[in-house]
């Protein structure tokens, strides 16, 4: 009996698949680009307003916007390169490192950094400021662990959970009795 639960531990939960998480995706990165765009349309408009109505000076006004439209383009397509792309991949982890840092004197935070190397050489980072020391989910993973990234979450789900007796919450990182079947922190399903 207890061997057959271990082997339910074993492999990437099926769960995935359940809606719920097709309505929890971190939808961040698109909100970035699109706040991104909205900073440049907006300060196009301040400049052409500014440039008619105090200047009176079209020409002027359209050379300054000229400007800021190219610089705008040219870092918006510099920052959506460097980004790291957010897929499904398989990997195994290869660095974790954290430390724990005072943030304007109001309390600790543990700064998080972990390396996923893909099958294919492709190194993959994740970096975070976690608000809670207490919350490590650093210590969810081993050096050597083969995971799964699922596109649009934040964490990597474990192949090989059978050693562990929590679970992290991929959403939002928080460490889950696995005897749990929804995360206490934020309710949605457990990968396990």
């Amino acid at each position: 009996m207890q061997e057959t639960e271990k082997n339910q531990n074993v492999g990437y939960s099926s769960n995935i698949t359940e809606e719920v998480f097709d309505k929890t995706r971190d939808n961040r990165k698109s909100r970035d680009e699109i706040t991104y765009i909205i900073t440049v349309v907006a300060a196009v408009t301040v400049t052409l307003l500014v440039g008619i109505f105090r200047y009176q000076d079209l020409k002027g006004t359209l050379f300054f916007i000229g400007i800021i439209a190219v610089v705008g383009v040219i870092f918006f397509f510099i920052l959506k390169q460097k980004k790291q792309p957010d897929i499904t991949y398989d990997g195994v982890v290869k660095f974790i490192e954290k430390s724990v840092e005072t943030y304007r004197n109001k309390g600790k935070y543990l700064v998080t950094y972990i390396a996923i190397t893909r099958e294919d050489g492709k190194i993959f980072v994740y970096n975070n400021i976690v608000s809670s020391v207490h919350n490590d989910y650093t210590t969810y993973y081993q050096i050597g662990d083969k995971v799964r990234h699922h596109k649009g979450y934040f964490l990597p789900e474990k192949y090989d959970k059978t050693q562990d007796d929590k679970v992290v919450c991929i959403l939002c990182g928080h460490l889950i009795d696995k005897e749990k079947d929804y995360c206490s922190n934020c309710q949605k399903v457990l990968l396990k």
